[in-house]
């Protein structure tokens, strides 16, 4: 019965250890479908994650990496296991791959890199690396050696904000910058035009109070006609390289180019400047082949571009020093040469020398005056003429060279012959429309001294009745005048051509102060034959009234 009893004892122990083992193998099974469920989940979340992994050997091989960190690499996942991932990087990104490894796993900390990878169809991407090292170990835990797990991310958007953000600060900060020196250009330019301008009139008011207060002899008179002419002159000189200036950089610079003989111009400019010249003890040298250098140009602006030549080289040589002019011909070109011996000019500065508005010494105490235009308006011209103006020097104290190269005109025959020097306006009817009455007796006086026969109206309305008794041969007309103006009175004058009438047809020049190329185009479009400002020298309107009248053929 013991024996019996404890059987029974046993069985029932090996039944409880059968049914607990049971249990114990359903819940084994239970867990191991939990975890490849949960490996499965792992997986899916892994491979289909929006953001790149990747897992790295310490040789930079790739251990495992999702379907995002595929795409970014730009292969297929399948390609990529157990493959270096250096070599799928732009060559400047491997060097900081390298470094970024080496941080990992020598270093034992995380990083951060920047990579740059070629991408499907062209062109690159930016990838952000973010990685840390993990020690790998077997199922009894031991080591099996280390990996790094990173994560990956398209940054080229980012990197492409940043980079057109910084563009745009660049560019705020240039447009200041240039900003800031335009204003300090333009503060120092109209400190100078205004010191310039002023400069000119300050001796005028002294001669003219030295001559209002009585007494001066014929010889003090003399001298302050000579002193109120040259300032005259110097005032308007700049007035004038100011329109110029403005008129060349709207492209309304106007010129007439005729064949003509090159050597004529700059002797004229030659002459002009030769008492300055003497007065400074420079010696001024001309040296032209026997030849005539005939170009097609305008003779009156071929002499201002050697006038401002001559002029910029007296200026900056030294008392007791040499300037040079020479023109030849050369194949298909003339070519114009003005040499010093003077100060000459800095290399940083030289290839700025032709840039308007720009005085490379406005101190206060500077040596010479000028507004620093002439150099510009050469080189306008001389554009116009399609030629070329090149500056040379061997730097400061070494003089300096100025070259105008021009095409050569091959038929000599002169076109246009100048007027008679003595008396060009003899027999020339002008009527004079004006109607401020200095402008208009001045302007009077100086046409009849020319051998005109002037008759002079204060408004329109007037110089409307005169024209039948005056019976002009040209109309010299201002525009600004109260009442009816210029345009009103030139539209009256070009309604009789509708009837073929002989007023319809009668030359008119728009005298004014209002010098703009926006005026002078509106002047021409009204209807006059030519638009001259007040502020130009009176041989042009005296060389412009001329060629109008011989026009009509009166002989003039």
């Amino acid at each position: 019965d013991a024996i019996g009893l404890e059987h029974r004892r046993l069985a029932h122990e090996l039944e409880v250890h059968q049914l607990e083992l049971e249990v114990q193998n359903r819940n084994l099974r239970e867990n191991q479908e939990l975890l490849e469920e949960s490996r499965a989940r792992y997986a899916e979340l892994y491979d289909y994650a929006p953001i790149g992994h990747v897992t790295l050997y310490g040789t930079g091989v790739i251990r495992e990496i999702n379907l995002a960190g595929a795409a970014l690499l730009g292969k297929e996942r399948r390609f990529l296991r157990e493959i270096p991932m250096r070599p799928l990087l732009a060559v400047p990104s491997r060097r900081a791959f390298d470094a970024h490894l080496r941080a990992c796993f020598k270093e034992g900390h995380s990083s951060i890199v920047e990579l740059v990878v070629p991408a499907r169809g062209g062109g690159t991407r930016v990838v952000e690396l973010v990685s840390a090292p993990r020690s790998v170990v077997d199922g009894s835990g031991v080591p099996q050696g280390a990996v790094v797990h990173s994560v990956m991310q398209d940054i080229s958007d980012r990197k492409r904000s940043e980079a057109q953000r910084e563009e745009l600060l660049r560019s705020e900060h240039e447009a200041r910058v240039l900003a800031e020196t335009a204003n300090r250009i333009k503060e120092d330019f109209l400190a100078v035009v205004s010191h310039e301008l002023r400069t000119p009139l300050a001796p005028m008011m002294l001669w003219l109070k030295a001559l209002r207060a009585g007494g001066a002899g014929d010889a003090l008179r003399a001298r302050a006609i000579e002193a109120l002419d040259t300032c005259l002159k110097v005032q308007v000189a700049m007035i004038d390289d100011l329109v110029d200036v403005a008129r060349g950089r709207h492209g309304k610079l106007r010129i007439e180019r005729l064949p003509m003989d090159l050597q004529t111009s700059v002797g004229a400019a030659i002459e002009a400047l030769a008492p300055s010249s003497a007065a400074k003890h420079v010696s001024l040298a001309l040296e032209v082949d026997s030849a005539p250098a005939w170009v097609l140009g305008d003779a009156t602006r071929l002499q201002q571009v050697t006038a401002n030549l001559l002029s910029n080289a007296i200026k900056f040589t030294p008392e007791g020093g040499h300037v040079a002019v020479s023109i030849r011909s050369l194949g298909n070109s003339v070519e114009l040469r003005v040499r010093d011996d003077g100060t000459g000019i800095a290399a940083d500065k030289l290839e700025r020398v032709f840039e308007p508005f720009r005085q490379y010494d406005r101190s206060p105490a500077r040596r010479h005056g000028g507004l620093g235009l002439g150099l510009s308006i050469v080189e306008q011209l001389v554009a116009q003429h399609e030629g070329r103006v090149v500056a040379e020097s061997a730097g400061l104290g070494r003089g300096a060279c100025f070259t105008v190269t021009l095409p050569r005109h091959a038929d000599g025959t002169r076109v246009v012959e100048g007027p008679d020097l003595d008396r060009p306006l003899s027999g020339v009817r002008i009527l004079v429309v004006e109607n401020e009455d200095n402008a208009r007796e001045a302007l009077a006086v100086t046409l009849r001294m020319e051998g005109a026969d002037v008759t002079v109206a204060a408004s329109a309305v007037e110089g409307r009745s005169a024209l039948a008794h005056a019976r002009p041969d040209v109309v010299v007309s201002d525009i600004a005048m109260p009442g009816e103006d210029g345009y009103a009175f030139i539209e009256t004058l070009r309604s009789h051509e509708s009837h073929n009438t002989a007023l319809g047809r009668l030359p008119a020049v728009a005298l004014t102060a209002h010098a703009t190329a926006t005026d002078r185009d509106r002047a021409l479009a009204a209807g006059f034959d030519d638009h001259i400002a007040k502020t130009v020298a009176m041989e042009r309107l005296v060389s412009t009234i001329h060629s109008l009248a011989r026009k009509r053929d009166i002989g003039a």
